[in-house]
């Protein structure tokens, strides 16, 4: 495992790599880059990029968007674009980085949709993405989850559990969240536009009792991809699926590939 900083427009990134032990063949297949949800940061994915490294046997990358975990602050809240702004500025930083010219991405809640929206921009960068709980539109169940999270964050010391990983910054990061979602700005957005312009094989992973939107996203995204795309519904699952069920989710992800030659 090794810790990388990486420079751009606002600050710095932090970036970590996992290498599989087993040693990978020359002219290996393309590492996964996982993107964060939206109170996401590296450290929060926990164990699981190690897991994907030694199950997948390849690199794993994943990295602090600007303004989590241990990048460099923001000054101030996103803007509704966001997401475009990740895909465009941010993530090719990442990419010249790490010198890589194909990359798997793999993306959880808010970093599903990033994903798709950098592989819509990509090509044939991005052969496969992988998309975990994304949401494709501001569904009426995605907005009252989001404020009821917000309505319960003191009574939940929310900021204070947030703080553990995001340090000072913890109150801008879940304000990101809160006001940008319940923004009226932000009530017509969905990637029903973008979606057609994805051309990479697509996994997209949702569990049936999502409490973040309904499993019509995982539909919609396999509905109107431009390439091909596999759905899987995780009955009884919730927001987590690669939480709650790790080593299935491992499975899925890796017969995936595997069946993609990716």
């Amino acid at each position: 495992m090794q810790d990388f900083r990486i420079s751009v427009p606002g600050g710095d990134l932090a970036a970590r790599l996992w290498k599989p032990t087993l040693p990978t063949s020359r002219g290996s297949k393309a590492p996964l880059l996982l993107m964060h949800d939206s109170l996401g940061c590296i450290e929060m994915w926990k164990s699981f990029p190690t897991q994907l490294s030694e199950h997948l046997n390849r690199p794993v990358i994943a990295y602090d968007r600007l303004g989590y975990g241990q990048s460099s602050a923001r000054v101030s809240l996103p803007s509704p674009s966001f997401m475009e702004e990740e895909a465009d500025v941010f993530l090719p930083a990442v990419l010249e980085s790490f010198h890589l010219d194909s990359v798997i991405l793999l993306g959880h809640s808010v970093g599903g949709a990033i994903a798709l929206v950098a592989a819509s921009r990509l090509g044939h960068r991005t052969p496969a993405v992988i998309s975990i709980s994304a949401p494709t539109y501001m569904e009426a169940a995605t907005f009252c989850a989001v404020a009821q999270a917000k309505a319960r964050a003191e009574k939940d010391n929310t900021i204070s559990k947030l703080s553990k990983y995001h340090g000072n910054k913890a109150d801008l990061v879940f304000a990101s969240w809160t006001e940008t979602w319940l923004s009226p700005q932000f009530a017509s957005w969905s990637l029903h536009e973008v979606l057609p312009k994805v051309k990479s094989a697509v996994l997209t992973i949702q569990g049936d009792h999502d409490e973040f939107g309904t499993v019509k996203h995982s539909q919609l995204i396999c509905d109107f991809a431009g390439g091909p795309c596999q759905q899987l519904i995780v009955q009884g699952g919730g927001h987590l699926p690669h939480r709650e069920n790790p080593t299935g989710i491992l499975n899925e992800i890796s017969a995936f590939l595997s069946e993609g030659s990716l």
